[in-house]
């Protein structure tokens, strides 16, 4: 059976500078969710090699009023999914992904993917930067797999338009 998967486009004015508005849209998309028990300080956690997330500094930031924390995921081992509410994965081996997303199901973790293919076994959220386009690929499936509810209003995110002057 075909996961179920939703598209949206995010068109931000004149070039995209990728990693300031892909941490933007992480952001976004963590303030639509809902644990069970809401975590008071939002663990992003980063597995893999990432081409817009490896440098940032989302410490700074906030959802909610909630700090959130960045750190890098030890894939060495037995990663401590445990440890994360979020995890955002980069480009992983396809053994390794996998057990990443299967764990993540397991302790009601939301997952974001870069650069997402397909709707199969994929992360909650996948997000891609092509020219001045921020795409938005939403699996429902894994969403309803999860334990963490999303807002549907998740979905305007890709609709939104720039402020024209």
């Amino acid at each position: 059976m075909p996961a179920a998967c939703a598209f949206a486009e995010r068109l931000d004015r004149g070039d995209i500078d990728a990693p300031p508005n892909v941490t933007r849209a992480v952001l976004d998309i963590i303030s639509y969710a809902r644990w069970p028990v809401q975590p008071d300080v939002y663990r992003l956690c980063i597995a893999g090699s990432t081409e817009y997330l490896r440098d940032m500094t989302v410490q700074t930031n906030a959802v909610a009023g909630r700090p959130v924390q960045m750190r890098d995921l030890d894939l060495r081992g037995e990663p401590l999914l445990s440890n994360c509410d979020v995890v955002y994965l980069g480009a992983l081996p396809g053994e390794a992904r996998k057990n990443l997303l299967a764990g993540s199901r397991q302790l009601k973790i939301l997952t974001i993917e870069e650069r997402g293919e397909d709707c199969t076994d994929t992360a909650m959220f996948s997000l891609r930067a092509l020219g001045n386009r921020l795409s938005l690929k939403v699996n429902l499936d894994a969403i309803a797999r999860s334990g963490i509810k999303i807002n549907p209003n998740v979905l305007l995110l890709g609709r939104r338009k720039p402020v024209q002057p």
